[in-house]
């Protein structure tokens, strides 16, 4: 058994009822053993009311959100590029006033190829925009266009890093090494979210631990395809973390030792503003060099574990 503080899953999506794609909260948080997760943009400024009202009340876990960028947020998948009127400043900034307490981030789903660059800038500016006006990061879909990485800022977020080529763009190039715009994200001080869920390859993930390289943030992405009633749950997230935890010291705690998400760690800044009450760590806690050991196991409801 491994005592530790309440860990973080830091992007879901547990607007139960309301999206789709998402879960009760407690599903994703307390009996996964996670005491704090952050709805990773399911809500929009005109469905946060709804949220707030009926569902977070109710949850034992503790719930933060990024707020969608388009005002529907996940009610359909495609929200960012359904109707320009949905994405609205004021209305976002509205939300954001009277809900600090809830949230924590804006959340942007942008294609992030070439064909939608044009677009995507103009997402990003109004992103931009409101960010810099609430002093609240952002999280950006994963992208390979280096003007958009460039409206990032220091403390801002990129997620699913490994997506499966038919999905969209990852972080490893046609010669299967690590892109260097990719490299080049810790010194700009933009942290890489695993984001696992349905956007997460295999072979990907082998090949950037394999050159070193490792996301800040192991988070699952859990939504209702993987939590249905009478259904075996799946631990679509748990083998991830094999991948990460070989080779220098590096692994699970990779993000809080080197970016300071502990308390005592003494450097430069916290992964999320996610501060006070139950919970406190991203998934994948922090230690020293080889303090913790991961161990293989066939796919039970156990899942791995970890040793310390």
């Amino acid at each position: 058994m491994l005592v530790c503080p309440g860990l973080v899953d830091a992007h879901v999506h547990v607007a139960d009822g309301m999206m789709p794609v998402s879960m009760l909260a407690d599903d994703a948080g307390l009996m996964s053993g996670v005491t704090t997760v952050v709805d990773a943009g399911s809500l929009g400024a005109r469905t946060l009311p709804a949220f707030r009202k009926y569902i977070w009340p109710q949850a034992r876990t503790r719930v933060r959100a990024l707020l969608n960028l388009s005002a529907a947020g996940l009610v359909v998948l495609n929200e960012l590029y359904l109707d320009d009127k949905l994405i609205s400043r004021s209305r976002a900034l509205r939300a954001i006033d009277s809900n600090r307490d809830l949230i924590v981030g804006i959340k942007v789903r942008v294609r992030g190829t070439a064909d939608s660059l044009d677009k995507d800038l103009k997402l990003m500016a109004q992103l931009r925009e409101i960010a810099d006006e609430t002093g609240l990061p952002t999280m950006m879909h994963w992208t390979n266009e280096a003007r958009l990485v460039d409206m990032l800022r220091p403390g801002d977020c990129m997620t699913h890093p490994f997506n499966p080529a038919y999905l969209g763009p990852n972080c490893i190039d046609e010669q299967g090494r690590v892109r260097s715009l990719t490299r080049e994200l810790a010194d700009r001080g933009i942290m890489v979210d695993l984001g696992h869920g349905s956007s997460f390859d295999w072979k990907l993930a082998e090949a950037a631990a394999s050159q070193g390289w490792y996301p800040d943030v192991l988070s699952t992405d859990m939504f209702s395809r993987y939590f249905r009633p009478g259904r075996r749950r799946r631990r679509h997230g748990r083998l991830a973390l094999e991948v990460f935890a070989a080779g220098a010291g590096r692994g699970p705690g990779r993000a809080a030792r080197d970016r300071g998400a502990g308390q005592d760690a003494g450097t430069v800044r916290r992964p999320w503003p996610i501060t006070g009450g139950r919970g406190g760590r991203p998934v994948g806690a922090r230690g020293p060099p080889g303090a913790f050991r991961v161990h293989r196991q066939p796919a039970t409801e156990a899942g791995p574990h970890w040793d310390r």
